[in-house]
């Protein structure tokens, strides 16, 4: 999983990062858990790799 905290902003966020592509997600969840709800609910796979929902996709059906 590459998942990166950002203790620098006023409220921290989460940052995942697509391991395929460029693609991020940032989350202001309170903690990692929130964080990796907040992308699961947005179409992310968050396990041993990180995908966006489009590699997800294109992960599928290759």
């Amino acid at each position: 999983m590459t998942l990166h905290r950002d203790d620098t902003s006023p409220a921290a966020t989460w940052t995942f990062h697509c391991d395929v592509c460029e693609h991020r997600f940032t989350s202001a969840g309170t903690g990692q858990a929130q964080a990796v709800a907040d992308a699961t609910t947005n179409g992310w796979i968050v396990s041993n790799m990180t995908l966006c929902p489009g590699c997800a996709a294109a992960r599928d059906h290759a």
